[in-house]
């Protein structure tokens, strides 16, 4: 059996929350879950959603997770992980539109170590930590035509037995989107 329980209010005006209790048994796929795989996993998540002015959207959330398995086959222990987001979207004009996002996250994966003093193979849990900024840039050419630009960075920190690995990665996209009634096309080209 796997579930989720979750309620939405308005704090105040222009203020929305939200929080929810997933609950993912083994065996059930979930767009939802943090992983998405057939492992157990529950969690909470907390949102907040700001309306400051009537072209300025501010909002942040933060999830933490718990799988009863970090890996069936290497690792059957616990693990745990959180996810927090801050967001700003901002309509400068009725065809301008921009979006931000930065993201922080911290989670364990399975990996294959050696250690250098026995020379031996284990499979440990390895701390992730990946920070992401993220810019969208939409514009509206005309009454069929949207042309939406953007770019993110991401940098991925992981902390192995021989020391700390670091990787970072970019992407910059452009798409130009044609909609005509209840048809919609749309097209992109990224480079990373």
């Amino acid at each position: 059996m796997s579930w989720i329980c979750g309620v939405q209010a308005q704090l105040a005006k222009g203020v929305t929350g939200v929080a929810s209790m997933p609950q993912y048994a083994v065996g059930y796929y979930s767009p939802f879950a943090e992983r998405g795989d057939s492992l157990k996993e529950e969690g909470f998540y907390l949102g907040l959603k700001v309306k400051a002015f009537s072209n300025l959207n501010l909002a942040a959330s933060y999830d933490i997770f718990r799988f009863a398995e970090l890996d069936p086959k290497y690792y059957a222990l616990p693990s745990s992980g959180h996810d927090a987001r801050l967001y700003v979207s901002w309509k400068q004009n009725r065809w301008i539109s921009w979006d931000g996002m930065y993201q922080h996250k911290k989670r364990e994966e399975t990996k294959k170590q050696l250690d250098a003093d026995t020379f031996l193979l284990f499979f440990m849990p390895v701390r992730n930590t990946s920070n992401r900024v993220q810019l969208t840039f939409e514009t509206r050419l005309d009454t069929h035509f949207d042309l939406e630009k953007g770019g993110a960075f991401k940098s991925l920190q992981s902390q192995l037995l021989d020391g700390l690995q670091t990787k970072k990665g970019w992407l910059v996209y452009q798409q130009l989107n044609w909609k005509r009634g209840a048809v919609t096309l749309k097209t992109r080209l990224a480079r990373f």
